[in-house]
Parts: C-alpha cells; structure tokens; sequence
C-alpha cells in the first residue's frame, strides 16, 4: 500500500512495488538479481521453443518440439529455483 502523502505513480502501481526489490535472487536489494549458468541455459532453452514453435506452425513436429523445449525451460528455472534455495539452506 502506498504510504501517506506518497504520490502513487512514486514507486508503486496501485500498491504493487516497481523494481527489483523483493524480486528474484537480489534479496530486497535495489540491484537486479544475479543470473547463474542454469538461467542462461533455460534462456535458450524458452528462446528456442519459442523460435521452433513459430517455424513449426508450417510443422507440426517442429511445433510439438518448440512446445517440448518451452516446458524444458520450465523444468530447467525451477530447479534453479530449488538448487538456490537449497543453498541459502546452508
């Protein structure tokens, strides 16, 4: 929520906060969250299912593979997710 004799359009959008704080792996710090190798590789992973995906609307294996490599992707960003949180365990 936004605090007393805060204009709305300073920082928020209808209460939601604008930024990176709070956001990915930064930890409320105003810097954007560090990437590490596995984000990069679901990058390419989501970048070629979408590429596959567009080609294969004249294919349609080339579609179900784009769609495959999206759900790789996925996969790949959640368990960077879960090996992150397994670290800030220790």
């Amino acid at each position: 929520m936004k605090e007393r004799g805060k204009k709305a359009y300073e920082g928020d959008i209808i209460g939601w906060k604008v930024g990176w704080k709070g956001f990915g792996r930064s930890y409320g710090s105003t810097k954007p969250p560090k990437a590490n190798i596995i984000d990069y590789i679901a990058f390419l992973f989501a970048f070629a299912g979408i590429v596959l995906s567009f080609a294969g609307l004249y294919m349609e294996m080339l579609f179900l593979f784009g769609i495959l490599l999206l759900f790789i992707s996925l996969f790949t960003e959640l368990a960077s997710l879960l090996i992150d949180r397994l670290k800030r365990r220790d």
